[in-house]
């Protein structure tokens, strides 16, 4: 029930901010944040370009629209998961995600509301987590040694002009 009313409020939100563009007669002004759209492979070790996306932007605002491929249909994503357990992420949104197949680079997420992204899912093992909006980027250095990324969600304000 919870999921359901996350998937409603981001659904208004959207259109919320649709109809606002076009009761004002245009887009909407927004300052320019460095973003970032390429789809982020998880479980099959594809998180490099966000990684090197980040490490230019630590300290900055940035945007951030893209999909976290968390599938496990194949058996190398099937092993991702058994040793990261990724898939705990759907429950769980403050728990890192591995972001290079060796351990040495990881992702947390910290969402104003601690809500779990909207989610898709496949029958045949396809899961994809959407991520988007606004976040400041820092960063931590763990034992073994390994990179933490951090992200954390700044509140969107949005104001109607007379």
């Amino acid at each position: 029930m919870k999921r359901i009313a996350q998937v409603v409020a981001v659904l208004a939100l959207g259109a919320s901010a649709f109809w606002l563009g076009r009761i004002t007669g245009g887009e909407a002004s927004t300052p320019d944040f460095p973003p970032f759209t390429e789809t982020v492979g998880i479980t099959s070790g594809e998180g490099e370009g966000l990684a090197q996306f980040l490490d230019g932007h630590i300290g900055d605002v940035v945007f951030i629209d893209t999909y976290l491929d968390l599938s496990v249909s194949m058996t190398d994503q099937s092993e991702v998961d058994d040793r990261f357990q990724v898939l705990e992420f759907l429950e769980d949104s403050r728990r890192a995600l591995p972001l290079s197949l060796d351990g040495a680079t990881w992702l947390e997420i910290e969402f104003v509301d601690d809500r779990i992204p909207p989610t898709s899912h496949g029958g045949t093992g396809i899961v994809m987590a959407k991520l988007v909006g606004y976040f400041r980027v820092s960063q931590s250095a763990g034992s073994g040694p390994s990179l933490t990324y951090h992200l954390r969600e700044i509140p969107q304000v949005v104001s109607v002009r007379p």
